[in-house]
């Protein structure tokens, strides 16, 4: 199940974040959660290397620039490594 940390909520119910990155499989397409009453589902699920994630996928969580995002990270999973790490970047639309 996928939750969230309370600074992204407003990201998230305008459709600025549209994807979040995890260092493990948190969820299946299908999916559903709730944040404040709206309802979303997991709409694609995807592994790669964090540095792919970052360059790739920042708008779709919802940040200006890969190293913004990358920043972000770091500051729930300190030891993550750009071009080593493998996370899970999961897609998410509203429903």
């Amino acid at each position: 199940m996928l939750k969230f940390d309370s600074c992204f909520k407003d990201a998230i119910l305008s459709g600025a974040k549209r994807s979040t990155v995890r260092r493990s499989l948190k969820a299946s397409v299908g999916d559903r959660f709730t944040i404040d009453g709206h309802d979303f589902v997991v709409t694609s699920v995807q592994s790669l290397l964090l540095d792919d994630a970052c360059s790739d996928h920042y708008k779709d969580d919802g940040f200006r620039c890969a190293q913004d995002m990358y920043e972000s990270l770091l500051g729930f999973y300190p030891d993550l490594e750009l071009t080593k790490s493998i996370v899970w970047i999961h897609f998410f639309r509203a429903v």
